[in-house]
């Protein structure tokens, strides 16, 4: 380009970047089985509708996900999708790996899954 000038680049901090910091959920998987097994709390239809069970609402296992992770996890969430924001809190948070594609699964097969990675995350930590 002609007469162009170049662009002073500012470093992010991690405060005000979620992209850079992912929010890390100490035993996310117990604190996922922890949320999701409050009476009438899951339901795999939808990643959240709330910000929490005490408002009556519900929450899948991304959203549950995303909610353990408080507020950096909200905006993790308004600055990509839910999905990507459930899968990298996954992946910073335990070396037990959950597929994105279990994010679409039935509430039956989900619980099933979310109660065997509870378990071996308590495995872990022995």
């Amino acid at each position: 380009m002609r007469n162009a000038e170049p662009v002073e680049a500012t470093a992010a901090t991690e405060s005000d970047n979620p992209l850079i910091n992912i929010p890390v959920v100490p035993n996310i998987h117990q604190k996922v089985l922890e949320m999701v097994t409050v009476e009438n709390a899951f339901d795999m239809g939808g990643w959240c509708q709330a910000s929490g069970h005490a408002c009556g609402m519900t929450y899948c296992r991304g959203g549950a996900a995303v909610l353990a992770a408080g507020e950096p996890g909200k905006k993790l969430v308004a600055l990509t999708s839910w999905e990507f924001a459930a899968m990298m809190i996954y992946k910073a948070s335990s070396p037990i790996t959950v597929s994105p594609v279990r994010f679409y699964e039935s509430n039956e097969q989900a619980m099933a899954d979310i109660r065997r990675c509870a378990d071996e995350e308590s495995k872990l930590a022995k």
